[in-house]
């Protein structure tokens, strides 16, 4: 059944496509070509980027015509009125037959600087049973709405200056058309005069071949006239069977050799249809393709800037890396060499620390000494009153003393209780010194104190109640020898003496405890082991000094030997005083030497503080140093970062551009392979044509020379059969076939004689036919380089096209200025009509006259 059809033509200001035919069996998508879906002469897809993949539907229903736009990007128009608004689908829109649809707008690319044109085609509709539907002019007024009739009104001088331009461009597309048809009819005509001529030679060739072969019928009757009838019968029938097979073959060859040539001229005016349709699109798609170079070469040459400013990039990276690892491992040393310095100025300081811990340990350790010290001389002081009774029991001592000595100067003679006196005085100064030392080296022992006070009382006592018996006795009695004078002189010189050195240790150990007493403060900061030492070899130096009872016994034991022991006393004082000075020089040296350590410690202390603060600070110098290095080497990477991301966002998009343009590329090269791969397969079915027909030839030179092998054969056959007859007739009538065998043998020489010459004459055929084939394939070769002239001829016309298409389009710009002059022009006769109230009837002559010079312009000669 007989569907509805839709022709497509291309306008001028159109993206060049091939006149589409589309049958209108259901709804027919029309978009842009996609790998699935390529262009065709009978389908809607185009080959424009401008076009959605969906762009509109085209049905036919109820003896109408319907286009509908699917939410195309850049609309559908239908005589410049846009079907919906953007990405919208419309309503089903009637179209007629004349109407001129749009498909999209044009793009400019404004990164390639390229500008995409859009699908414009005049369409004519045609119903299924061949007639073509009404134009728009002819739709009746009634149909048309108020607001068609309006925008018609608001737009009729726009459209018919539309119109005009859109005729003039028509009449200009198809003076080209046509001068194209007129070139494509040339070469038709060309190409089929050569066919005739190649299949006029044929046939000559082929009356050649036939008379060739009458001639070799006659050679062979002429040969049969010498033989028998019947193997001459045999012969004549077997060379006409021959004949006819080879005649039939040779025709039969002939003729679809020349039916293949029709084809192939037939074929060969079809693809040169197709190339001078193809003509106007290779030459828009080599415009294209040189604007794809040079934008590549303008991405290659971005991307190699690129490319470089990515490598000094790196390079800038690399060098503040290498230069961050020279600071980071010069930081690292600085480190480890502050480190071993912190950690030798910690070991340094726990050292201090543990002296100064052992100080304070020490320092308390004296103080509690001291604070003990202060303790027993605080029970010192309240024992001060013992202190007196001492005293005053002194007084008495010296009292008797100074009695005693008096009793002594009167008398002459001791009385007999002088010795038990002189023990009492031994007694009492024995207690006396043992209870000042326990007093002052040992204060802890009170109960010995008591026991030697009490004892000393006891003594003072005694020798009270003795020395008064004793001076009574003394005034009452006589003066004793002279003797005895020396002997208490000396005791009383002893006594004086022990009491002086006995005053003079008290002064002395007064002002040790008074300088104890002012340098209790001081020894509370000092170290505990000299002031050990100190206290240890004054207690020792006391107790060895003051030992009086084991110094006094042998003189209450032996009066007699008390001056040497006096004597032995006084040294041992000196010793005492002389170890007392020495315990006072070491006690000032160990203090002096304590305060010079505490003063080197402290300085020491105040010098490392220094160090550790001047360390801190170039810790804090160098992490403030490291931070901005950081902070530095991160902006920069940031920066590096940042400049490689836009280079990769650049690579991206100049990617992206190059796989663009080699998409284009791709689908013009795909169009162009194509066209190249019909031509190559028409080029390799004539190739296939020329094998064939060299293999026919090669099958008819094997049936020639088969056959000659059997006419050989059966020559042979013939003389081997002949001389058998010739050797019988000879033996049985030897005598009598002498006269027949010359005859046989001048028979058989002539059949050679003729057999060599079809020989001859079969190798001359078969050297013809070879060389006539031959002939064929250069002719044959001829002819395909002929075509590849034709096709270079096209390339170059196209070419030449090219040029004329610029040409055309600057006169077309030409034309759009002078037009757009005009429209100018009439914009402005237009507003002194309406201001002047003028009719449309005086506008007339001034189109009519726009569309003279236009027609003027445009048919002009070059």
């Amino acid at each position: 059944m007989p569907s509805a059809l839709a022709v497509f033509t291309c306008r001028p200001a159109s993206h060049p496509f091939q006149e589409r035919h589309v049958y209108l069996d259901e709804s027919v998508k029309i978009g842009r070509s996609v790998a699935r879906c390529r262009p065709s002469p009978n389908n809607a897809t185009f080959d424009c980027k401008v076009l959605s993949r969906n762009h509109a539907l085209l049905w036919f229903e109820n003896d109408k015509f319907y286009l509908q736009d699917t939410k195309s990007s850049n609309g559908t128009f239908v005589n410049n009125q846009r079907l919906s608004k953007g990405s919208e689908e419309s309503a089903p829109y009637e179209i007629l037959s004349g109407d001129v649809i749009q498909f999209g707008v044009d793009v400019m690319e404004n990164s390639r600087r390229v500008t995409h044109s859009c699908i414009i085609s005049a369409v004519k509709l045609f119903l299924p049973d061949g007639a073509e539907t009404r134009r728009r002019t002819e739709v009746p007024v009634s149909a048309m709405t108020l607001e068609k009739v309006s925008a018609s009104q608001a737009n009729a001088y726009s459209q018919e200056l539309y119109q005009i331009s859109q005729c003039l461009k028509e009449a200009l597309h198809r003076e080209q058309m046509l001068e194209q048809k007129l070139a494509t009819l040339q070469r038709i005509l060309a190409s089929t005069q050569e066919a005739s001529e190649s299949s006029w030679q044929a046939l000559m060739d082929e009356d050649r071949l036939l008379s060739r072969l009458e001639v070799l019928e006659s050679q062979l009757q002429a040969h049969a006239k010498s033989q028998t009838e019947e193997s001459l019968r045999k012969e004549l029938t077997s060379l006409l069977e021959d004949k006819l097979s080879y005649e039939t073959t040779a025709k039969e060859s002939l003729r679809r050799v020349l039916q293949e040539k029709l084809e192939v001229v037939r074929k060969l005016s079809d693809v040169e249809r197709a190339l001078s349709n193809t003509e106007d699109e290779c030459s828009h798609l080599k415009e294209m393709f040189e604007k794809s170079q040079e934008e590549v070469l303008d991405i290659a040459r971005c991307h190699t800037d690129a490319q470089e400013s990515v490598k000094e990039l790196t390079e800038k990276l690399r060098v503040s890396e290498e230069r961050q690892e020279e600071v980071v491992a010069r930081g690292g040393e600085e480190r480890r060499e502050l480190q071993a310095q912190l950690e030798e100025l910690e070991q340094k300081e726990s050292a201090l620390q543990a002296r100064v811990e052992a100080l304070t340990a020490d320092n308390d350790f004296t103080r509690q000494q001291l604070a003990s010290v202060k303790a027993r001389l605080e029970q010192i002081q309240e024992k001060s009153s013992l202190k007196e009774e001492s005293a005053s029991l002194d007084d008495r001592v010296d009292d008797l003393s100074s009695k005693i000595n008096g009793s002594i100067d009167e008398e002459h003679v001791a009385p007999p209780g002088v010795d038990s006196c002189t023990e009492l005085v031994q007694q009492i100064v024995q207690h006396r010194m043992i209870l000042g030392i326990s007093n002052d080296s040992n204060p802890s022992m009170e109960a010995e104190m008591n026991d030697l006070q009490a004892k000393l009382r006891a003594l003072v006592e005694a020798a009270q109640r003795k020395l008064v018996p004793s001076t009574q006795d003394g005034v009452c009695s006589e003066p004793g020898p002279l003797g005895a004078e020396p002997h208490s002189n000396d005791q009383s010189g002893a006594v004086e003496t022990l009491r002086e050195e006995l005053s003079h240790t008290r002064q002395q150990l007064c002002q040790a405890n008074a300088e104890i007493q002012s340098l209790k403060g001081r020894l509370e900061e000092r170290e505990t082991a000299a002031c050990e030492d100190a206290v240890s070899s004054c207690s020792s130096s006391s107790r060895e000094d003051t030992d009086p009872r084991d110094r006094l016994a042998p003189i209450a034991g032996e009066p007699g030997t008390a001056h040497g022991e006096m004597e032995r006393l006084q040294e041992e004082l000196s010793r005492a005083r002389d170890a007392a000075q020495s315990g006072k020089e070491q006690m000032r040296q160990t203090l002096a030497t304590v305060e010079k350590d505490q003063l080197e410690s402290k300085a020491k202390m105040e010098g490392y503080l220094k160090q550790i603060q001047r360390l801190q600070e170039l810790l804090v110098q160098a992490q403030e140093e490291l931070s901005g290095l950081h902070t530095q080497q991160k902006s920069e990477r940031e920066e590096a970062q940042s400049r490689l991301a836009r280079a990769h966002n650049d690579n991206a998009d100049l990617q992206r551009r190059v796989e663009a343009a080699q998409a284009g590329q791709h689908d013009q090269t795909a169009a162009l392979q194509m066209d190249l791969r019909r031509a190559r397969e028409e080029l390799e079915r004539l190739q296939a044509e020329v094998v064939r027909h060299r293999n026919e030839t090669a099958a008819l030179r094997q049936q020639v020379e088969a056959r000659t092998l059997a006419l050989q054969q059966q020559h042979q056959q013939e003389m081997a059969q002949l001389r058998a007859d010739l050797a019988g007739a000879q033996e049985e009538h030897r005598a009598a076939s002498l006269e027949s065998g010359r005859q046989l043998r001048a028979s058989l020489a002539e059949r050679e004689e003729a057999l060599r010459s079809v020989e001859v004459q079969l190798a001359a055929q078969q050297q013809r036919v070879q060389s006539e084939l031959e002939v064929e394939l250069g002719q044959a070769k001829d002819r395909t380089q002929a075509l590849l002239d034709q096709v270079e001829e096209v390339r170059e016309e196209a070419e030449c096209w090219q040029r004329k298409f610029a040409a055309a389009q600057q006169q077309k710009e030409e034309l759009s200025s002078q037009i757009s002059h005009f429209q100018s022009s009439l914009d402005e006769s237009r507003k002194r009509a309406q201001q002047q109230q003028t009719s449309w009837a005086r506008i007339v002559p001034v189109m009519c006259l726009v569309v003279a010079v236009t027609l003027t312009m445009l048919y002009r000669p070059e």
